[in-house]
């Protein structure tokens, strides 16, 4: 298993990709956020994209066919945060 930076990093990389392409709307950019804890002991990371009027759907309900090349962000991320 990658170390907490590495899942860290992956994980700001998909979550920024999908608020920069799916996301876009014009004018309008996507805000990422970092925040340490480190008494906790809890890294949290928190994208939010310009599209607030179309929610994704779950990831267990997007039906993606395995082979596709796209559509796996959410289950990577589910793989990779704690929480």
């Amino acid at each position: 298993m990658a170390g907490v930076s590495e899942r860290a990093e992956q994980i700001v990389a998909e979550l920024a990709a999908n608020a920069a392409l799916p996301g876009r709307a014009n004018g309008r950019d996507f805000r990422l956020a970092l925040t340490l804890d480190t008494t906790a002991g809890v890294l949290r990371i928190a994208v939010t994209d310009a599209r607030g009027d179309h929610l994704p759907s779950p990831p267990e309900d997007c039906g993606m066919p395995l082979d596709t090349e796209s559509g796996r962000g959410r289950l990577l991320i589910t793989a990779l945060a704690d929480r």
